[in-house]
Order: C-alpha cells, then sequence, then structure tokens
C-alpha cells in the first residue's frame, strides 16, 4: 500500500513536471501612481492586471513598473500566482531636493499658507506625475520580474536572483539610469541565465544605447544558456544589436509583427516612435524555443507596447 502510494506521489509530480516554459516582456507605459489620468488610468492599469493575471506566461519581465502603488496593485491581484522581484530605490536625493524647493519658496515669499499649498501640490500631485515618476521613479530602472510560484516548487532545481545592476544612460538617466535584472534558474539539469532590461529612448542611432546592448552581450559571453528580453528602444536598422558575434538569435523574425503600433491610441500620448515597428526583443542563446508571438496587442490593450512572448524547450526533441 505504502509502495503505491509513493508511486502514485512520484507519477504526480512527473505529471506536473514542464517540458517547456513560457516567457514574456512587455513595457506596460506606467508613468506615475494613478497613471496618466485619475480618471481614465484607473482602467488602463487595471487591464494591465487583468493581461497578466489571465496570461500563461511562467516568467514576464516588465519594464517602466515606475512606482510602488504599482507593484502593490499587482501583487494584490496576481500576488498568489507570481513571485515578485524587484529593487526599490534610494530616494534621498529626491527627498533633498524636494525639500529644497520647499525652503525656497518659503525663504523667498514667507507665506504660511502658499508653503502649505506647496507641500499640498508636491506631496499629492507632482509625486503623482509622469515626469517625477519617470525621473524618480520608486523601483530601480522601473523594472520587475514576475516568475510562477508553481514554476519554482515543481520544475526548478535551482533559483537565484541578481539583484538590480545600474547601466550608464544618456543626460536624461542622471536620476533614473537604466539598468538590468538577473536571475539564475535551473530546470531539468539545465542552466539558464534571464536578463530582465530597458534601454535609452532615441529615435535615431544612439551610441549610448548600443554601448549599453554590447555590455548585456559581454555579460553573458561565457553563460552557456542566455534569454535576453525588454525593451530595447531600437529597430534592427540601426544595427546596433550584434547578435551573431555573441550567438544569440531572435525569437520572432516576421517584420510584421510589431510592438509598437502606431494605430494603438496610446503611442500618440508622447512624442516617439512615429512608424510601426519592434522595439521590444526576446534573444536567446543556446536555447530551443516554439511558439513566439506578440501578445497583450488585443481588444484589451493597456500599453503603448505590445509584449512578446516565447517557449523555451527544456528537453532535446
Amino acid at each position: 500500500m505504502k509502495n503505491k502510494i509513493k508511486n502514485n506521489i512520484k507519477n504526480n509530480i512527473k505529471n506536473n513536471i514542464k517540458n517547456n516554459i513560457s516567457i514574456g516582456t512587455w513595457n506596460i507605459f506606467n508613468g506615475c501612481s494613478y497613471g496618466f489620468s485619475i480618471l481614465y488610468d484607473s482602467v488602463r492599469l487595471q487591464k494591465i492586471v487583468d493581461n497578466i493575471k489571465n496570461s500563461k506566461l511562467d516568467i514576464i519581465g516588465l519594464q517602466e513598473v515606475n512606482n510602488i502603488a504599482l507593484v502593490d496593485l499587482l501583487k494584490k491581484n496576481c500576488g498568489e500566482k507570481y513571485l515578485f522581484f524587484y529593487k526599490e530605490k534610494n530616494l534621498y536625493l529626491q527627498q533633498i531636493i524636494l525639500g529644497i524647493i520647499l525652503f525656497i519658496i518659503y525663504y523667498f515669499i514667507k507665506d504660511t499658507i502658499l508653503l502649505c499649498c506647496s507641500f499640498l501640490f508636491i506631496n499629492f500631485i507632482f509625486k503623482n506625475t509622469t515626469f517625477y515618476n519617470f525621473s524618480m521613479g520608486e523601483v530601480s530602472g522601473g523594472l520587475l520580474l514576475l516568475v510562477k510560484k508553481e514554476l519554482i516548487e515543481n520544475n526548478c532545481d535551482n533559483f537565484e536572483y541578481k539583484n538590480y545592476e545600474c547601466q550608464d544612460g544618456d543626460y536624461l538617466n542622471i536620476l533614473n539610469k537604466r539598468g538590468y535584472q538577473k536571475i539564475n534558474i535551473k530546470f531539468l539539469k539545465k542552466d539558464i541565465v534571464i536578463y530582465n532590461t530597458h534601454l535609452n529612448c532615441s529615435l535615431n542611432k544612439c551610441k549610448n544605447r548600443e554601448n549599453q546592448i554590447e555590455e548585456l552581450l559581454k555579460k553573458s559571453e561565457n553563460e552557456k544558456k542566455v534569454i535576453l528580453l525588454g525593451d530595447f528602444n531600437t529597430i534592427k536598422e540601426y544595427d546596433e544589436i550584434n547578435l551573431n558575434k555573441y550567438n544569440f538569435i531572435d525569437t520572432i523574425n516576421n517584420d510584421k509583427d510589431i510592438t509598437w503600433d502606431t494605430k494603438n491610441n496610446l503611442t500618440n500620448i508622447l512624442f516617439t516612435n512615429p512608424v510601426d515597428s519592434r522595439i521590444d526583443y526576446i534573444f536567446i542563446k543556446n536555447c530551443q524555443f516554439e511558439n513566439s508571438k506578440i501578445i497583450f496587442n488585443n481588444e484589451n490593450t493597456a500599453s503603448d507596447h505590445y509584449g512578446v512572448m516565447t517557449e523555451i524547450c527544456l528537453k532535446n526533441k
């Protein structure tokens, strides 16, 4: 009887082991705690949550998660399904800057009522603007990795999260520099390294961004199986990503598959890329993959970017 129970347990574990894991990337276009408009964006933020919650992704790298308010919202709705990996940013410098602004207002105007109004404005309005959260975000690099709990419990032999690492950016990134996250996972005796990143934004070929890409590719040079995903803010025509040099391949080769769609209403809010293109990628090295596609591009669209997903094959066919 005992042997029968043990065999049943072993069979259940075997049945739960996945041969493929689904991985995604998505820039969620979240500039502030309550969105770009309190009324409009409450609906959009809920769509973000719903898209992630209803997806079948085992691992997803998010970009532009610039504040803890959104992290808390995601945890509330998806916390039973996913583990959350991110780094809260040290905001001492930002707080000092805001304190200096308040002091200057009081010193030159010396109006207590105006000082109180300024304090309320800074803490309840300015801190909820797109500008504040993009330049002084509460989450380092705006990067968040979600890993399905079930995946680690049933399929993972080893898991290690490497904290956020900063990269040099341009003059726009003085306070909120670009960077990347890294996790090491072992599935079915296969060690896989996953990077989540968000690179400099420029409408033209950009040397800073090229250096960021080169740094990431070099970092992974001595790692055998690598998945590099995120918002690279570049198109293939700029020739900034030297995949062949480091043995990476793009999981999507169809030029018609775009993540930046000018027909998407959210792409018209800011002055950005005026043409349809793909600027979000999943690159892999020494991994088998299948079923790669664009995601989050249906009627429930909640971002100016669409996402990308691919299934990584863990067993050799």
